[in-house]
Formats: structure tokens, C-alpha cells, sequence
């Protein structure tokens, strides 16, 4: 009989560590309709040292900025600065629409850092042995979004090694579409008054 190994889920840090590709680039909002990728690649660093120096009166000019104010747009600015602080890249590439993907050290990701606090990544559980049933196979291979044999069109390997994790790069560009910071985050696009989502 032949048998497949999986491993066990938990509710742990551990699961974090290993976000699909499609949750890492998706689990943020999604860059608007109209907009085109990047025109010339940024590498990580010029993006930090770009949102150091990013300043209000700056966004206030743009047609499509929404920010209400100075104060939440330095809200947005320490909120992406705090994310990717102590951040280890080893590369990162393109992804059209989806903007920019970091590769990043899974030990120094941003969900390892909640509530002022440096959490670590849980040794997986052993391997359990299940019994394999050829009517349930019939799924077929998709093939990987990442791939050493993939390049973005400014020519940078479109791959994580092993211990790295793609996270789609979070930017003020997209953070200032919306009024608040709280917008941000809420799906909708605009907080409600009792916190909950609240449509427009």
C-alpha cells in the first residue's frame, strides 16, 4: 500500500514562516486598476532610503494621493519603516502589476514581530503517514509562479533561495491612495465608525 507524508498544521509562528507565494503577494490590497508596473527597478535599499526622505508636502501634489493630512501620512511612513525594519533581502524582483517582491530571511520577517515582541519559527511537527487513495488524485501540477529560470523585465531572477520568503513590497505610492492608515488595512477602504468594515 502505498502511503503519502504530510505534516501536521498548527496554529503556530511556523505556519507564518511558510506563506504561499500567492498569500505573500496578495495578502495586502492589490495595486489599483490603470496602474502599470514599475518603470525603472529600485532595489530594497534605494526604497528605504526613498521613504526616509518621503515627505508630505511632496504627496500632497499628486492627483492620485488621498492621505488627509500630514499626521497620517507620517502614520504611513513610520508604519512602512517599522514593517521592513531589521528586514535581511537577499534579492528581489518585479511582478508587473503586483509591483516589487522581496526576498526575504524567513527568521526576520515582519510576523515574527507582534506587539513589540520578536517571536521564533517552531520546529514542524514529524511527518504522519496517510494512506494514499487514487480516486482522490486528480489534481494536476500548476506550474510555480517563481522559478530560477524565470527574469523580471529588468533581468533579475524572479526566485527565492531556501530560508527566503517572497513578501510583496508595501510603499507609500499605495499606502497614501487611502485617507487613514486604518483605510488602509480595512478591505473596503474606509474604516467604519465602530471599527468595523464599513462599505463607501
Amino acid at each position: 500500500m502505498k502511503h503519502l507524508k504530510i505534516r501536521k498544521t498548527s496554529r503556530s509562528v511556523a505556519a507564518f514562516a511558510m506563506i504561499p507565494l500567492s498569500v505573500a503577494l496578495f495578502s495586502q490590497p492589490a495595486i489599483q486598476e490603470g496602474q502599470t508596473g514599475p518603470r525603472e527597478f529600485m532595489t530594497h535599499e534605494q526604497f528605504i532610503a526613498s521613504t526616509q526622505k518621503a515627505a508630505f508636502a511632496d504627496y500632497a501634489k499628486r492627483a492620485d494621493t488621498k492621505v488627509a493630512n500630514e499626521k497620517e501620512f507620517l502614520r504611513m511612513k513610520n508604519h512602512v519603516l517599522s514593517m521592513y525594519e531589521g528586514v535581511i533581502v537577499k534579492n528581489s524582483f518585479a511582478m508587473e502589476a503586483n509591483g516589487y517582491v522581496d526576498c526575504i530571511d524567513v527568521k526576520t520577517q515582519p510576523s515574527l514581530r507582534r506587539g513589540g515582541k520578536q517571536f521564533t519559527i517552531q520546529t514542524p511537527p514529524n511527518a504522519v503517514a496517510v494512506e494514499e487513495r487514487p480516486q482522490e488524485l486528480k489534481a494536476q501540477a500548476v506550474q510555480p509562479m517563481l522559478s530560477r529560470d524565470k527574469k523580471d523585465r529588468f533581468g533579475n531572477v524572479m526566485f527565492c533561495e531556501s530560508g527566503f520568503i517572497p513578501l510583496r513590497r508595501i510603499t507609500l505610492d499605495e499606502l497614501t491612495r487611502f485617507a487613514t492608515l486604518e483605510d488602509f488595512f480595512n478591505k473596503f477602504g474606509r474604516a467604519g465608525t465602530s471599527g468595523l468594515p464599513q462599505k463607501k
